[in-house]
């Protein structure tokens, strides 16, 4: 069975790989053949589960969220997308947010902080790849989300006439619905009753004392009153309602993000006679782990990148690589939103008198513990220290390690071993470098130079203006380096103390462009209280909601999971989500009493 599922799963990849070659050049959107609409009508969708820790919440508050990429035919996880994309939209069509997600084999995390400024009002959640829009609206993930805004003397949305009181849910589910077989794993807590700042247990274990199958899953630990709407569906649910239609693929085809994010745009003319096929252009992200692309326009002169890496820059730098440029300009796509706004359906959630006091209540709990944020914080994840494109081939200069000179030139000359400037008939300046064994390069390709990640195009600018005593570090690379479809004979990597290099705004051939950042990957705070903390946590406040949210659970590893209690009575419910490695789907809830 296994091979089947893989044999099916290349199939998919390659007709990807066959037909994107010949639509890469296009875009995003495409219109296509009888043939290719076809081979792509047999190919599998794809589906979104999204498990978030709540339904409900306060400004102030951080909405946390764990994307699972379905394929609804084999219930296994996709490994098509490599984004996802969520976002949050009040019913008058308004977005508070959209987040873009990296997907790693089906798999992506987040969070948002709700700002203050926030309208209290009904939300829809709603999450999709970009290659789930062939199949229209129907496979997105829509939830239900309530957002109070207490600070706010405008309710009006949850006071409308026309608006009803959702039914809640208040019990706990412990049994899936729709007849999909029942949970393969089963979690129980020590006791049902706790202490403020008490240890609290949960064990884990295969049901019929079989082991616990390997699989992705995530756990919310967050108190809950059934006042407050709770709209949440499990993993059952999701695959009983995901109804797989027929792809739309009359209009446009959208590409799949097989390799990562795809950003699109075009070289255009005010010149009709001066051809804007086959040009070179580059993309660059800086920052420390920069990125660097170059490709080749097709005759219409668009261009396409596949964006691999996760980036925390917000900008960008898209620049026509060929040396003269007049009248051509870079325009970049940005393709409309997939979510139809008019198509979405809210539930209404009704304020009551009941609720004053609760809201009040949490409302300054929440205060409080913003307050201390700096004592609790999350933590991002390191990206490993990733090696630039050239690995470890290069010689490092620290240029506090030398005596400072002021210009590069003079910086060049004094200091760096093997790289001259040539200069030619017309006074302009580049950079050059000596080959491995010593001879000068006298080749047809260029040298490229990098600035904090940024192609510089135009050296001779750089030498001459730019101030050496800002240059950090200079790494040197002295061999051919081939980038897209771009030949260098070597590469000066410079970086500079506070990495923020701007290119000069005025350059023909030159597009910025700001980046909607990809969601971070964090180790989230978990409060312990031992007996080494105990005495200097005792001054500090506990008044946290949500005890635990772990985005990533490996139960092969952990059959136990251990978390602490806050100065915060009530109930709390725990809820584990997730899929077995053979797609089986997992929904485990149990409720806790803090007093």
């Amino acid at each position: 069975m296994g091979r089947l599922i893989m044999n099916y799963n290349m199939r998919i990849l390659v007709s990807f790989f066959i037909i994107t070659i010949s639509l890469q050049s296009y875009g995003q959107y495409k219109s296509i053949g009888e043939d290719e609409k076809k081979i792509f009508e047999s190919t599998a969708p794809e589906s979104i589960f999204v498990h978030y820790n709540s339904s409900f919440y306060m400004v102030g508050e951080y909405m946390y969220f764990k994307i699972y990429c379905l394929n609804p035919k084999t219930k296994r996880l996709s490994h098509i997308s490599k984004m996802a994309y969520l976002e949050l939209i009040d019913k008058s069509g308004e977005r508070v947010f959209r987040q873009k997600i990296k997907l790693d084999n089906g798999i992506g995390q987040g969070d948002f902080f709700l700002p203050v400024g926030t309208p209290s009002g009904n939300y829809k959640l709603v999450a999709y790849t970009k290659w789930m829009g062939n199949w229209g609206q129907g496979l997105f993930s829509q939830e239900d989300i309530a957002i109070i805004n207490p600070y706010s003397n405008n309710q009006k949305n949850f006071l409308e006439s026309d608006s009803i009181q959702s039914k809640i849910d208040s019990k706990t589910s412990k049994a899936p619905s729709f007849g999909l077989g029942e949970n393969p794993m089963k979690m129980a807590p020590t006791k049902k009753q706790f202490g403020k700042r008490e240890a609290v247990t949960i064990k884990f274990e295969g049901k019929r004392s079989e082991k616990i199958p390997n699989g992705a899953y995530s756990i919310s630990v967050r108190r809950y009153d059934p006042i407050f709407p709770n709209h949440k569906k499990t993993t059952f649910d999701h695959l009983a309602l995901t109804k797989i239609s027929t792809p739309i693929f009359e209009k446009n085809f959208i590409l799949p993000e097989l390799r990562g994010e795809l950003i699109t745009g075009k070289v255009v003319t005010n010149n009709p006679d001066k051809p804007v096929g086959n040009l070179k252009v580059s993309f660059s992200i800086p920052g420390e782990n920069y990125q660097l692309k170059i490709a080749r326009t097709d005759a219409s002169g668009q261009f396409y990148f596949n964006i691999g890496k996760p980036y925390r820059s917000e900008e960008a730098v898209i620049q026509i690589l060929e040396e003269k440029v007049d009248g051509l300009t870079v325009e970049i796509e940005n393709p409309p939103t997939l979510v139809d706004v008019n198509d979405l359906k809210f539930k209404s959630f009704k304020l009551n008198p009941d609720m004053n006091d609760l809201i009040l209540k949490q409302s300054i709990q929440n205060q409080i513990e913003n307050a201390y944020f700096k004592v609790k914080p999350d933590t991002i994840v390191s990206e490993g220290g990733q090696l630039n494109f050239y690995g470890k081939k290069a010689k490092t200069y620290l240029l506090d390690d030398y005596t400072r000179f002021p210009t590069v030139k003079e910086t060049v000359l004094e200091i760096l071993n093997n790289v001259w400037l040539m200069q030619t008939k017309d006074g302009a300046y580049s950079f050059n470098l000596r080959t491995l064994n010593g001879e000068f390069n006298n080749s047809e390709f260029t040298s490229l130079l990098l600035v904090d990640g940024l192609l510089v195009k135009d050296q001779d600018y750089f030498i001459k203006n730019f101030n050496s005593n800002l240059i950090e570090r200079i790494n040197i690379v002295r061999q051919y380096y081939r980038i897209g479809s771009q030949i260098f004979d070597g590469v000066i990597d410079i970086q500079t103390f506070d990495l923020n290099y701007q290119i000069p705004p005025n350059k023909d051939g030159l597009k910025a462009l700001k980046l909607d950042r990809q969601t971070e990957i964090k180790d989230y705070f978990r409060q312990t209280y031992v007996d080494s903390t105990i005495k200097q946590s005792k001054r500090i406040p506990d008044l946290r909601q949500q005890l635990l949210w772990l985005p990533n659970i490996d139960l092969d590893k952990d059959e136990t999971i251990t978390f602490f209690t806050s100065d915060v009575s009530g109930n709390f419910e725990i809820s584990l989500e997730g899929f077995t490695e053979t797609g089986q789907p997992v929904s485990l809830k149990e409720t806790i009493t803090v007093e």
